[in-house]
């Protein structure tokens, strides 16, 4: 994959804390839309790989 795989969670880490902020910054925006928005946007293949 060529990425450490530390520096692979800090990734994923600060892409989740960046869509969580931003939901929280939306009043009314549910949790959930965060998960929903993630695997349909740029995380998606995060999530594939931490599933194996």
């Amino acid at each position: 994959m060529g990425i450490p795989f530390g520096r692979f969670n800090s990734l994923i880490a600060n892409e989740i804390r960046t869509q969580s902020l931003r939901t929280m910054q939306n009043a009314g925006t549910k949790q959930t839309e965060i998960f929903s928005s993630a695997e349909t946007g740029n995380l998606k293949p995060f999530f594939l790989i931490m599933k194996k």
